[in-house]
């Protein structure tokens, strides 16, 4: 019993040494670490953190910017679409392979291909 209060303490001592040596980041340091990357770099972040206990913003980046939201783009894509094509319009994929199947696996490339293009202009 004494021997697991001792550990017990000793576990308590390193952690508050630990957590005393290392410095916290501030919040928008972290985000712009994530957002500052490589893949990134063609992308448009907009963030607004707010605290509900606080009733306040934490942080906000491009709170200028607009944006169109990605369902409504898919929305305006589908909706062209079904105009252009009509609503019973099916597509048909065609799948294709290289090598032979042998126990119901190919060893080589599968490859599929949809014969359509869709163009949007002012003229179709």
């Amino acid at each position: 019993m004494k021997l697991r209060a001792i550990l017990l303490l000793a576990a308590q001592a390193l952690a508050i040494l630990c957590a005393h040596g290392q410095t916290v980041q501030p919040l928008d340091a972290k985000i712009s670490a994530i957002v500052n990357r490589p893949e990134f770099r063609r992308a448009m972040f907009g963030i607004e953190v707010y605290s509900l206990s606080d009733n306040r913003v934490l942080y906000v980046l491009n709170a200028d910017k607009l944006f169109v939201p990605g369902s409504v783009t898919k929305l305006i894509t589908e909706g062209t679409t079904m105009q252009m094509l009509g609503s019973d319009y099916r597509f048909h994929t065609s799948v294709y392979r290289t090598g032979p199947i042998s126990k119901r696996e190919c060893s080589e490339a599968i490859w599929c291909w949809l014969p359509v293009v869709i163009q949007i202009s002012p003229t179709a």
